[in-house]
């Protein structure tokens, strides 16, 4: 019994362990693809809301996606933000 809790306690860690590692490469992406775009002064050549999700990650870089979302006016969807910033590291790559 102890020793599935304690199996059970360390699957959980390393998953949660896993998931920010894998929120922060996400992030530190986004953040770097969005610096080059404001280097190269494309940032207003973008969308509206290619712009709104651009200027929140660089001023919220670590809020979750549902936080951004939220931000976003009118409140945006995760799935919509995480497309939008997506098609924001695809546009910087080009």
């Amino acid at each position: 019994m102890v020793g599935e809790t304690k199996a059970r306690a360390n699957r959980l860690t390393n998953a949660d362990h896993a998931n920010l590692v894998r929120t922060s490469r996400a992030a530190h992406a986004q953040l770097e693809a969005l610096r080059r775009l404001e280097r190269e002064r494309r940032l207003n050549e973008l969308s509206p809301r290619l712009r709104e999700i651009a200027e929140l990650r660089l001023r919220h870089p670590a809020l979750p996606l549902r936080e951004l979302a939220l931000k976003c006016r009118p409140a945006a969807s995760k799935a919509a933000v995480h497309r939008r910033l997506q098609k924001l590291i695809r546009i910087a790559e080009t």
